[in-house]
């Protein structure tokens, strides 16, 4: 349908930098831009295949960052049926078995029994209570202040601090190289940079960069005085301006912050299996305290 969308602009006299953009949610700002250059430079095929190897690099990088997230979230919804399970059925019957045996039963016993008693209305709600307040949290975080506020606080968690800040890193930069390598102008390169970057911090950044280079200074320059973006982007980009191959060193920038990327999501994984071996170990733990204690108390009652 975008594509008939597309034809049918043309064929009604539109030029092609206007063609397109009557769908944006299936040719993003880029493409248009891109088009946009080819149009003025007569360079279509190479702007097109520019595009091909850019959708393809980000489609290649994201589909990283979800293999990273999916083991995770795999054993985190199996260690989660699973103490379902337990509290359901299993643990009603040893209710069962505790009550007839009428021995005082430990504290854990107890608070394992409460637990399984409530569990069918206790869980659902729980459930419905982190979809309810992760739903509010998405809509406050799109209030600037405090998204910039959580963006700062996530900057600094280990590990996944280097997988936001690297990942955003990554779009700017292979952005910006493409923008620049069709012939667009670097302020222009910068505000359709800065509609695509997924960070509220980082796009404050953009724009006083893009200010600086309205106003006659370097992209190096602006660059350098980012908080958000690395030491080695600013002086790449300084490299580049002076060789003449801006658009190479800020690809190669982009490549460092997916390497980046990449090093934080081998170590993932590991961790979140670490995490989640802790938390199941102290689940059993939990309840093979609460089924042995009661055991052992009838047991020392046997004996007496």
């Amino acid at each position: 349908k975008a594509l008939e969308l597309a034809a049918a602009n043309i064929r009604e006299g539109l030029p092609l930098k206007h063609a397109f953009r009557g769908s944006p949610d299936v040719f993003p700002e880029v493409f248009c831009q891109v088009m946009d250059a080819a149009e003025e430079a007569g360079a279509f095929e190479d702007g097109l295949a520019a595009l091909a190897a850019h959708f393809e690099r980000e489609a290649r990088f994201k589909e990283k960052l979800r293999q990273a997230m999916a083991y995770p979230l795999v054993v985190a919804t199996f260690a989660l049926l699973v103490a379902l399970g337990m509290f359901t059925f299993v643990v009603p019957k040893f209710a069962k078995v505790l009550a007839e045996a009428d021995i005082p039963l430990p504290a854990v016993t107890r608070a394992m029994l409460a637990f399984s008693a409530h569990a069918k209305v206790a869980v659902p709600g729980a459930l419905l209570g982190l979809l309810l307040l992760w739903r509010l949290a998405r809509g406050a975080l799109r209030a600037g202040p405090l998204r910039r506020r959580a963006e700062a606080a996530l900057k600094r968690v280990p590990l996944v601090g280097a997988l936001v800040r690297g990942a955003a890193v990554s779009r700017l930069c292979r952005t910006l190289a493409l923008l620049l390598e069709v012939g667009v102008p670097a302020v222009q390169a910068l505000e359709v940079a800065e509609r695509v970057c997924p960070l509220l911090a980082l796009r404050d950044e953009v724009r006083v960069a893009r200010a600086v280079v309205r106003g006659g200074g370097s992209l190096s320059g602006a660059l350098k005085k980012s908080r958000w973006l690395p030491p080695q982007v600013g002086k790449m980009a300084a490299v580049g301006e002076q060789s003449g191959r801006l658009p190479e060193m800020l690809e190669r920038a982009a490549q460092l912050a997916e390497m980046e990327v990449d090093a934080a999501v081998q170590k993932l994984p590991m961790l979140a299996e670490g995490g989640m071996l802790v938390c199941v170990g102290g689940l059993v733990l939990f309840i093979l305290l609460s089924i042995f204690l009661p055991i052992l108390s009838m047991y020392q009652t046997v004996q007496k």
